[in-house]
């Protein structure tokens, strides 16, 4: 789960997640950077009208999913009580079916929160302290390799200053269509014993997929929880809030609500199986749950989880950076709002509040396009009063087929690597040598762009106009490789 720079906003800036591995597993952080520029405050009363911002969401949804960005997606906002829910796109690629409120999506990393909440709820009620040590709380022979005999605290673990690393090192998926299915918690644990740390538990902010997975372990071990991690999140958050479709393991009715997955290509993604990272981005919900979620968090005292949520929200780290977080909420806009995002293999979600305007935004999307939590973000600001960033990206253009036949062929990169180029269907793919086939889309004659990772290619032709290399770009460097 790499994070992945994205542009600047003007005026409050995000961080994206994803989750999983390079690329091709990612439950992701996408960023998204804190801005330095503060929001002005505001009544409800001043706040904008529905209608606009509904007529303004409804033309640029319409052109995301026209654009190829999404097959479909929910955006619902909630303010003041009052809920809004607009639908784009389809459930299935050609299937002319809408999605709706009520469709089922896997919500990634959003899951944190939750996971966040569940150890606050845990320190409420006395079972755990944020300050104790996790080493202990494995038990057993297990023993960290400490840095400078300082502990991992179970508040680094949600705020992402343990220190541990993204991913375990012994993570090698059986099934790379669902990675996380046959990871163990032995495993796990022995991954954590085999690492040093290199620097003390909360000094530094740094996404640790491990971290939040082995803390979700950790509270259904304190709670004494038989049903796993989805049995403490319906006992604890689902159950008490009402949040009937907002579970770990899919019921019948969410199995007939679920709507399949897509990677940014528009290709078919598997649904993955998250047992022992559950509470790293195992929960799938829909936008109606989320809606509910977010009036819990909007207004705590008016529910059963007040002291837990309000003790999520506090911001415990502020890292030099500029990230600000608490118990699984990342912070923005002068830390006047919580947000977090998510992506598996198949969706993208996006979920924030902004509670002094009592105002909650929830995006669920079937593609893995980072692009989306700019888009959703966009209607927070426009909740708030302010101008979003213009939405930019590439788009293909149309290129005689003749051209693209001349580029198929394989191109040498390295000494042991090599580029393969194919045409199928009127659609362009590129391979590396130990990497999935992705699909490039024309920027011009020669030139190509791919979607699923920030990168170029620029085929080369000579003199009498034959293909005879091709330039890889990417972040900033550029690779070449000659036709064989």
């Amino acid at each position: 789960m790499d994070a992945q720079k994205l542009p600047g906003k003007t005026p409050m800036n995000h961080r994206s997640f994803t989750f999983g591995l390079p690329l091709f597993f990612a439950l992701a952080i996408l960023a998204l950077s804190p801005s330095a520029r503060a929001h002005v405050s505001q009544s409800e009363e001043k706040l904008p009208a529905w209608e606009g911002v509904l007529e303004r969401l409804t033309q640029s949804g319409q052109r995301v999913v026209e654009d190829g960005l999404t097959v479909g997606m929910v955006i619902g906002i909630v303010r003041g009580g009052e809920r809004q829910v607009l639908a784009f796109g389809e459930t299935k690629l050609d299937s002319g079916k809408a999605p709706d409120a009520e469709s089922i999506y896997e919500i990634g990393s959003v899951s944190k929160v939750f996971t966040g909440i569940l150890l606050a709820d845990a320190a409420v009620r006395d079972l755990v302290k944020l300050e104790d040590n996790v080493q202990g709380l494995i038990g057993g022979d297990f023993k960290f390799k400490q840095f400078e005999d300082k502990p991992i605290q179970l508040w680094h673990l949600s705020t992402h200053t343990s220190g541990l690393p993204r991913m375990p090192g012994n993570f090698r998926p059986a099934n790379a269509d669902d990675p996380y299915a046959d990871y163990t918690l032995e495993q796990m644990y022995s991954a954590l014993q085999g690492y040093k740390l290199r620097r003390a538990p909360g000094e530094m902010y740094a996404y640790s997929n491990l971290g939040v997975g082995l803390l979700g372990n950790l509270l259904v071990q304190a709670n004494e929880q038989s049903g796993g991690y989805g049995g403490l999140l319906k006992q604890r958050i689902a159950g008490p809030l009402g949040l009937e479709h907002t579970r770990t393991e899919l019921t019948p009715w969410m199995i007939e609500h679920l709507v399949p997955g897509y990677d940014v290509d528009q290709n078919p993604a598997s649904n993955w199986t998250l047992t022992t990272f559950a509470g790293a981005g195992g929960i799938r919900s829909n936008v109606n749950d989320m809606l509910s979620f977010a009036e819990a968090c909007l207004d705590p005292d008016a529910g059963p989880l007040a002291d837990a949520l309000k003790l999520s929200m506090e911001v415990r780290h502020r890292d030099r950076s500029g990230t600000r977080i608490g118990l699984g909420w990342h912070a923005a806009s002068n830390e006047k709002t919580r947000w977090h995002n998510g992506q598996t293999g198949g969706y993208h979600t996006y979920f924030a509040i902004w509670p002094e305007g009592n105002v909650g935004v929830v995006m669920l999307s079937n593609t893995t396009s980072g692009l989306m939590d700019l888009w959703a973000d966009g209607a927070l600001l426009l909740m708030m009063g302010h101008e979003p960033r213009e939405l930019t990206y590439k788009q293909p253009i149309a290129v005689d087929p003749l051209v693209c036949e001349e580029l198929v062929g394989d191109y040498k990169m390295g000494l042991l690597s090599k580029l393969s180029v194919s045409l199928r269907a009127g659609r362009m793919y590129a391979q590396m040598t130990f990497q999935p086939e992705l699909r490039i889309y024309p920027s011009g004659p020669d030139r190509f762009f791919y979607r699923a990772v920030e990168a170029e290619l620029v085929f080369q032709r000579d003199e009498s106009g034959a293909v005879v290399g091709v330039n890889i770009e990417q972040g900033g460097a550029t690779t070449k490789g000659e036709r064989q």
